[in-house]
């Protein structure tokens, strides 16, 4: 996922564990757009909608085109 800072505190906020390491602790291993080499990653960043963000998994897994099971 490629989420900037300020949007990684804000979800670190709202999470149970917040308080098991700080902002401080968090920005001391916190490297903005930290990809993989080699190109092979599919980028989900803040903007994307959670029915495009379930697309581009599905399509990287190769379930894209899978007819749901009812």
């Amino acid at each position: 996922m490629d989420i900037p800072w300020e949007e990684t505190l804000r979800r670190h906020d709202s999470r149970p564990q917040r308080s098991a390491f700080t902002p401080e602790h968090m920005r001391e291993w916190y490297i903005e757009r930290d990809l993989l080499p080699g190109g092979h990653e599919r980028i989900i960043d803040h903007h994307m909608s959670l029915e495009k963000s379930a697309q581009v998994i599905l399509q990287a897994a190769g379930l894209a085109y899978v007819i749901p099971y009812d």
